[in-house]
C-alpha cells in the first residue's frame, strides 16, 4: 500500500472531525474514479487520492471558510 498515514495526519493537523470524514470520503471516491476495480478487488488508497481530495476541498475557499472547516494555516 502506498499510503503514508503519518504524512497525511500532519497535513490535516487541526482539522475538524467533519473535515477529516469528508476528506476520506472524497479520497475513496477519487480512487474509485481513477481505478478499474473488479467486484472482489481490494481498495488500495494512496497519498495521491488524499492529495487530490485535499486539493478539491481547499479549492476556492477563503480564509474564513477554512477556519470554519477547522483548517489551520500549517496545512495550507
Amino acid at each position: 500500500m502506498n499510503l503514508d498515514i503519518e504524512g497525511i495526519a500532519k497535513k490535516i493537523e487541526g482539522a475538524s472531525q467533519a473535515f477529516i470524514s469528508e476528506l476520506v470520503k472524497l479520497a475513496i471516491q477519487a480512487n474509485l474514479k481513477f481505478h478499474d476495480y473488479h467486484i472482489f478487488s481490494e481498495l488500495q488508497l494512496s497519498n495521491k487520492d488524499f492529495d487530490f481530495a485535499l486539493d478539491l476541498m481547499l479549492r476556492d475557499n477563503n480564509e474564513y471558510s477554512k477556519s470554519i472547516l477547522g483548517i489551520s494555516q500549517s496545512i495550507l
